[in-house]
C-alpha cells in the first residue's frame, strides 16, 4: 500500500501544470487586447473602423488559409511600419483565437 501512494505522489509531481503559454487561448481576451493595442490602426470587429490600407482581422479570417499558428508567428514577429507592443506568447494566441472567432 505505501508502495502505492510513492508511486502516485512521485507521477503527480512529475506532471507539470499548465502555465499561461498553455492555457487554451481566450478569444474574448484577444477581443480586448485587439481593441487595446491594434484598433487604432486595423479593424479588429466586423462592422468596426480602422485606418485605411491596414489589413482588417475579418479579412484575415476570411482567408481560408489562416491558421492559429500563422497568426500568433506573425504578431510575434515585427511587421510593417507597425511599432513592436510585446506581445506574449498567450497574447498572440488570444488574438488569433479572437481572429479566428470572426469566420
Amino acid at each position: 500500500m505505501k508502495f502505492h501512494t510513492l508511486l502516485l505522489a512521485i507521477l503527480a509531481a512529475a506532471v507539470p501544470f499548465p502555465t499561461a503559454a498553455q492555457q487554451a487561448p481566450d478569444a474574448g481576451r484577444g477581443l480586448d487586447l485587439a481593441r487595446r493595442w491594434c484598433a487604432a490602426c486595423h479593424v479588429v470587429e466586423r462592422g468596426g473602423a480602422g485606418a485605411d490600407g491596414t489589413v482588417g482581422f475579418p479579412a484575415v479570417a476570411d482567408d481560408r488559409s489562416t491558421t492559429r499558428e500563422r497568426i500568433a508567428t506573425f504578431l510575434a514577429a515585427p511587421h510593417g511600419g507597425m511599432a513592436d507592443p510585446g506581445l506574449s506568447r498567450r497574447d498572440a494566441a488570444d488574438i488569433a483565437e479572437h481572429i479566428l472567432r470572426l469566420r
